[in-house]
């Protein structure tokens, strides 16, 4: 989690009693690769993970309205889905249930390596 208090208070106030959700500060590199390969499905902005996550296998939902690189997108790894709440839930529950829409974004090699 984002260490600004603008961006901490409402991501607190909505998701810190969820019983299937940790918020964390930020980690170490090492930690953050550790929890992506163990992950089932990766929600980020940050254009270091849009390059990282294909490498893992894992399906990347991009809450942004921009996508930087652009070669995630082609090649199908990631999705964006802005920041509509709506949006991103029904993106995610796709991905959560849908067994060959998982597999069709978590086969994909990464384009960057």
């Amino acid at each position: 989690m984002h260490l600004n208090p603008n961006v901490q208070q409402p991501v607190k106030a909505i998701l810190s009693d969820h019983p299937r959700i940790a918020l964390l500060p930020p980690i170490p590199y090492s930690a953050r690769l550790w929890l992506m390969e163990r992950a089932h499905l990766i929600l980020s902005d940050s254009c270091g993970i849009q390059e990282e996550a294909p490498s893992f296998g894992k399906p990347l939902l991009v809450i942004h309205h921009t996508t930087e690189p652009p070669e995630v997108l082609d090649a199908g790894c990631t999705k964006r889905v802005g920041t509509d709440t709506t949006n991103i839930v029904n993106e995610a529950r796709v991905l959560m249930g849908d067994v060959a829409a998982y597999a069709k974004m978590s086969t994909k090699p990464n384009p960057f390596w």
